[in-house]
């Protein structure tokens, strides 16, 4: 009985020790991990482990940006192929693009609720998903647009690009099922923006019907919409 005892107290006394050691060994592991993920130490085994991890991250963040690069070039291209290019200009030379703040009270002078207005390209080209503008920003922005909801639920893609508005009538693009496309401009052409060269480019698109009005503002879309391009 008591040789038992004591077999039984040695089992203890060992478990004991070995869970010592075990706990012992994580918290050095832990401790040595945590010094060479913040080079405090150079370990080669674990520094490799952590870069073959960046690596491979780096990677796929480079294959995404280099699949938007290619959809952009794409799209880029396909606009001016099917258009009449009236003229070119870089966005960082031009002197008629808006900041934030100025941007604001153009959407406000003219009828919109500018709390809406987005952006989603810096001023150099790059895309940084899309935000609501700030009024008191002095930002920079080659592109803004807004969703504008006219009250018989009446759609329109506002844009302003290098300071200089036109719309999309969306409602009536898909109501119809022909293929010229509709835009309500205050000039003879529309503006569009090639994120990829950073250029913008004065068109006039083929197969396409602009509408040209003094001032792109809520009364004049909103009349266009129940008279010129009722929904049918």
């Amino acid at each position: 009985m008591a040789k038992r005892k004591k077999q039984n107290k040695k089992k203890k006394s060992f478990l004991k020790i070995f869970l010592i050691i075990l706990a012992i060994v994580l918290v050095l592991s832990g401790i040595v991990f945590s010094l060479a993920y913040f080079d405090i130490v150079d370990i080669p085994v674990i520094s490799d482990i952590f870069n073959k991890e960046e690596t491979i991250e780096q990677d796929e963040e480079e294959d995404d940006i280099a699949l938007e690069d290619l959809e952009d070039i794409d799209l880029a291209e396909e606009v001016l192929n099917s258009s009449e290019v009236l003229g070119t200009i870089k966005v960082t030379i031009s002197s008629q693009t808006t900041m934030e703040q100025e941007t604001v009270e153009l959407f406000n002078a003219r009828g919109f609720d500018a709390s809406q207005v987005t952006s989603s390209y810096t001023i150099d080209g790059t895309y940084y998903s899309e935000e609501v503008i700030d009024e008191t920003s002095t930002t920079y922005h080659p592109i803004y647009n807004l969703l504008y909801i006219s009250d018989d639920d009446y759609y329109w893609y506002i844009y302003c690009i290098d300071g200089e508005f036109f719309a999309y009538p969306t409602s009536y693009i898909l109501s119809h099922t022909d293929e010229t496309e509709t835009y309500v401009s205050e000039s003879e052409y529309i503006i569009s923006y090639d994120s990829y060269t950073n250029y913008f480019n004065r068109i006039i698109p083929n197969d396409s019907n602009i509408i040209t009005v003094d001032e792109i503002n809520a009364e004049t879309l909103d009349e266009l919409a129940s008279k010129e391009l009722m929904v049918s």
